[in-house]
């Protein structure tokens, strides 16, 4: 019985990336220009240094600021569905190999998918990181740093909610909300400084 919920949870799971990734494509074709290109960024963090060097060398540019919020919400979505997906997978992994339901999907077809694009939700979540420079200008005025807020946010709970070392990143997300909260004249004393 769990087995087959959660194949189920999956295959819903799929179908909401179908779906998203449908949306996004037709954003894509209703832009004229790309929705996004990389450019070095300049924005100083306190875990650079010379060892490592920067964690987010690369920044993304975008033509408006609508188009970043869309685009970056798009990778917000997908970042959690697979962040979750990726859960729901390993506890299915552990229980069985094939699904009793032949209407719901084999776990191979399930593990293929899911190996496709794995670390689907880290990409994302670096992709979110890599926009902030865009949405931190000042131009931008108090709708820059409340995105960045919100979807920093899912990132650092995707990154505190997966396996390995990121500290590095969950450090330098920490650290550039405490700056979008301090834009905003919010109270800074929260879980996330360090």
């Amino acid at each position: 019985m769990l087995r087959a919920g959660l194949c189920d949870v999956i295959a819903k799971f799929l179908e909401m990336e179908s779906a998203l990734q449908g949306l996004h494509e037709n954003f894509n074709r209703s832009v004229s220009s790309p929705l996004y290109w990389p450019a070095l960024s300049t924005l100083e963090s306190r875990l650079d240094d010379e060892k490592s060097g920067k964690l987010f060398p690369i920044s993304f540019q975008f033509p408006s600021f609508s188009v970043a919020l869309t685009v970056t919400t798009y990778w917000s979505n997908m970042m959690v569905l697979h962040n979750q997906l990726g859960h729901v997978y390993h506890k299915l992994e552990t229980l069985t190999k094939t699904c009793e339901d032949g209407s719901l999907p084999a776990l191979s077809s399930v593990q293929a998918s899911y190996d496709e694009g794995g670390r689907k939700w880290e990409i994302m979540a670096k992709n979110i990181c890599q926009s902030v420079e865009y949405l931190s200008q000042d131009h931008m005025g108090s709708l820059g740093p409340l995105a960045v807020l919100s979807f920093l946010s899912g990132c650092y709970s995707c990154f505190g909610n997966a396996a390995g070392d990121w500290s590095r990143e969950m450090h330098w997300i920490s650290d550039s909300m405490l700056q979008a909260k301090r834009r905003l004249h919010f109270p800074t004393g929260n879980f996330l400084t360090w």
